[in-house]
């Protein structure tokens, strides 16, 4: 049968269950003395003061091991994703080389801004012209 603490992921420098042990066994030495008129007797606080030193060095045992799972994991599956698949090719986006051999050579002249301007007024112009134009066919409905 397996425990709960046999599953747990190992963290180097973290304390193992015989040290867990050690130390709440230390606590629980260190203890003064219940009196006798305490309602708890000195054992059951004893195992109290052991279980809460366990659980105060439990938490960062177990911070350190997912941090390390889900950074290990991150790892692993980016990489899987990036040698699956050629984005380039797939997103039809241009490589850099291609990118500078476009670069190198413009199809058209450069324009001045008056030109772009004028060019842009002529688009928009055209855009309106057909925005005015009378529906037909399927557009009426």
């Amino acid at each position: 049968m397996t425990t709960a603490s046999s599953r747990l992921p190992t963290v180097p420098g973290a304390l193992t269950t015989a040290e867990l042990l050690a130390l709440g066994d230390a606590i629980a030495a260190a203890m003064p003395t219940v009196p006798p008129r305490q309602l708890l007797p000195a054992s059951y606080a004893a195992g109290l003061a052991w279980d809460a030193a366990r659980w105060r060095a439990l938490p960062a045992q177990l911070r350190d091991a997912i941090a390390t799972e889900e950074r290990r994991l991150a790892v692993v599956s980016s990489h899987a994703i990036s040698s699956a698949v050629d984005w380039h090719r797939i997103a039809g986006r241009p490589g850099h080389h291609e990118l500078r051999r476009r670069r190198a050579h413009h199809a058209t002249p450069p324009q001045t801004p008056t030109q772009i301007r004028a060019q842009a007024a002529a688009s928009w112009a055209a855009v309106d012209a057909i925005a005015a134009e009378p529906a037909t066919g399927r557009e009426a409905a």
